[in-house]
């Protein structure tokens, strides 16, 4: 069972009239920094009718640390006021909430309203900063404790999705006419389907334009390859182009394992198979005239590698890629694979078209399963039990056009439905069973918190392959995706 907790959102608003000043924009703030380094504080002037926001910091480090504080008025909420008016010794203002996260706000499954919606509540002040006398809030929804005691806050209605705006309240203060500006800040509280996963996708498209099939991460950098043998490589600051030695080929699938030097494998047409040795790709085999197509590689252990593609390939080492056998798969299990992988050598899964599902214990045989389904099935997640045996897996997959499926199994050779979802689901990755995220086509984005899945708005609509978790230490993490088009989406707090 998750256990939700409460993400808080900064935000700064004043009661004036119009938006709450110019939108500040900040790019994935450090979450680490105290609060007062991220409010966002505004200056009202009751006479004029003004204000201006200031946010003291405006981008932050590569990352962002897992926490309940998060920062941005204009990054994940904006926060406006307008039709304000000033009367008999009462400030009031018609407020408006706008959800510019990637997920939706005030509910825990990403459909459902959350009892305590979104609730807007008061950090500090309101404060006379111009006159004298004294500004209360007046007609607060309710008092909580947030990051104080005795918080006076306005609660809105969930859920609020991605990129909407809430309805407006009227928010009034007690104003004597001594008073001419006061100030103050104030912070959103809500409960978010995924509460410590991402909270926007962006889009980190360059000059590329092949499609990217495959993401892979090592040592805080990534790769990622597709058509016309493109390579490429983001160092922490920036992507650029590897050369490869094949010309024109599709390159479909890629692992990178970290270490000193980073190395790895990637797999495409032709039969080709590129080894990088921590500088340069080489090739290990390429036949010019056709051959295999493979579609992905897995590596079980340091030295167990498995290549599937089309045509029912597949191939197995247990050299490290020195040398691959060809595997041949039962009878009815013949057809193109997407996807392999498993916890050990001797427990290795296979999936492709036509909803085969394939398991080896290690010894060249391959048994079919029964997975109820005659979809493709393309993309993989397993878990370990932590003894080196498999806890839990999960294949998704399906036809364009079409929704996707969901299976689940605990690996006893059985396999259950585990629903549908609105896209067929080309990748899957995950840091742990409570995080599985899931991409496919139209720019579809979908995220597992241990309970149920709810999709994720991620700003495009070109078809998503393949995508992978970057674990950068101190709870920092990033998921990478790519898709056609040389589409790239990072996704972060």
């Amino acid at each position: 069972m998750k256990q939700l907790f409460r993400i808080v959102l900064l935000a700064g608003i004043t009661g004036v009239a119009g938006a709450c000043g110019d939108r500040e924009v900040a790019t994935a703030p450090d979450t680490s920094l105290p609060a007062t380094q991220l409010l966002i504080t505004c200056l009202a002037t009751v006479s004029a009718r003004s204000v201006t926001c200031n946010s003291p910091r405006a981008q932050a480090p590569r990352g962002m640390p897992l926490s309940v504080m998060l920062g941005g008025q204009g990054t994940y909420v904006q926060v406006n006021s307008s039709g304000t008016a000033y009367s008999g010794g009462t400030f009031s203002s018609n407020v408006t909430i706008q959800n510019l996260t990637a997920q939706p706000m005030g509910t825990s499954d990403g459909t459902n309203a959350d009892a305590a919606g979104i609730r807007v509540f008061f950090h500090s002040g309101p404060t006379v900063t111009g006159g004298t006398g004294a500004v209360a809030v007046a007609n607060a929804d309710g008092q909580g404790s947030f990051t104080g005691t005795n918080q006076p806050y306005f609660q809105y209605a969930g859920p609020l999705a991605p990129g909407a705006t809430s309805a407006s309240k009227t928010w009034q203060w007690t104003v004597p006419n001594t008073v001419s500006t006061f100030a103050f800040t104030v912070l959103v509280s809500t409960t978010l389907p995924d509460d410590g996963g991402v909270l926007h996708w962006i889009n980190q498209t360059g000059s590329a334009s092949a499609d990217l099939g495959e993401v892979s991460a090592a040592n805080n950098e990534i790769w990622a390859v597709g058509s016309g043998a493109t390579i490429l490589h983001y160092n922490g600051t920036g992507w650029s182009t590897q050369a490869s030695p094949v010309s024109g080929v599709t390159l479909r699938g890629i692992e990178m394992y970290s270490g000193t030097p980073v190395t790895g494998f990637a797999v495409g047409d032709n039969s080709t198979i590129l080894r990088y040795d921590g500088t340069n790709w080489n090739t290990v085999t390429f036949s010019p005239s056709g051959g295999s197509t493979y579609t992905t590689l897995c590596r079980i252990d340091a030295n167990v590698i498995y290549l599937v593609g089309a045509g029912g390939t597949i191939e197995h080492s247990t050299d490290n890629g020195a040398h691959f056998t060809q595997e041949p798969p039962p009878a009815g299990g013949m057809t193109d694979y997407f996807t392999c992988g498993g916890p050990n050598p001797g427990d290795v899964y296979v999936s492709g078209l036509n909803g085969v599902i394939l398991h080896s214990t290690g010894s060249g045989l391959w048994t079919r399963q029964t997975s109820n389904t005659t979809n493709a099935l393309r993309a993989m997640q397993w878990f370990g039990n932590g003894s080196g045996g498999l806890s839990e897996i999960w294949l998704t997959g399906g036809s364009l056009g079409a929704p996707g499926v969901l299976l689940h199994s605990t690996g006893d050779g059985t396999w259950t439905p585990a629903g549908t979802t609105a896209q067929p689901i080309r990748g899957l990755r995950a840091t742990g069973p409570n995080d599985i995220y899931g991409v496919g086509a139209s720019g579809f984005v979908i995220h597992y918190n241990g309970l149920s899945w709810s999709t994720q708005a991620s700003g495009t609509t070109a078809q998503l392959n393949h995508m992978a978790p970057c674990l950068l230490g101190d709870g920092h993490r990033e998921w990478w995706v790519v898709g056609n088009a040389g589409m790239i989406l990072l996704g972060t707090r």
